[in-house]
């Protein structure tokens, strides 16, 4: 169960020794919501109110999907996504299509002429090519001083408006 799921992590030796402001939970997949039965928004309250004595756990979503996780991507490609959603250009999204009655995702380009200008960016550290993007784009960011890098807690949707109940130690069950 997502309640599991959620303590095992707050209970992981190799969890940060503290963490001051709360935990983040990103739904795998972004998917929230889609079914009436869906009702993990209830079972984070009810661990954050066990772990925290408060509501401490906020639900963290994206603004840039940098399909990482596609196997025809590759790091360039992952690095011109995030440029493409903050300055506009060719980007790349996932399309479903069916080759010989099996179900594949494939890398479909397309451009972004609105671009958003920026936001939490979604990547995946378990790809190589995302790291070697990652790379990419901190290199961007340093030689470009029109976009910043900031961590959640300064987004004001994801802050904790340092409240204190929301600072705990992780430790060992």
């Amino acid at each position: 169960s997502l309640y599991k799921e959620v303590e095992q992590t707050y209970y992981n030796p190799h969890h940060y020794h503290q963490v001051t402001g709360g935990m983040y939970f990103r739904f795998p997949y972004g998917a929230y919501g889609k079914a009436s039965s869906y009702h993990h928004m209830n079972s984070i309250k009810e661990l954050s109110q066990e772990l925290y004595q408060d509501n401490c756990i906020q639900f963290v979503f994206w603004d840039i999907d940098t399909v990482d996780w596609l196997k025809d991507m590759t790091s360039q490609n992952v690095f011109e996504n995030v440029l493409a959603y903050l300055r506009g250009g060719t980007a790349y999204r996932h399309k479903k299509v069916s080759l010989n009655g099996k179900k594949k995702f494939v890398k479909q380009q397309f451009t972004i002429k609105n671009p958003i200008g920026g936001g939490v960016i979604l990547m995946h550290d378990i790809h190589q090519k995302s790291i070697i993007a990652t790379q990419k784009i901190l290199e961007f960011i340093k030689n470009n001083h029109s976009f910043e890098i900031i961590s959640l807690p300064e987004i004001q949707e994801f802050s904790f408006n340092l409240n204190t109940f929301c600072n705990f130690y992780a430790k060992s069950k």
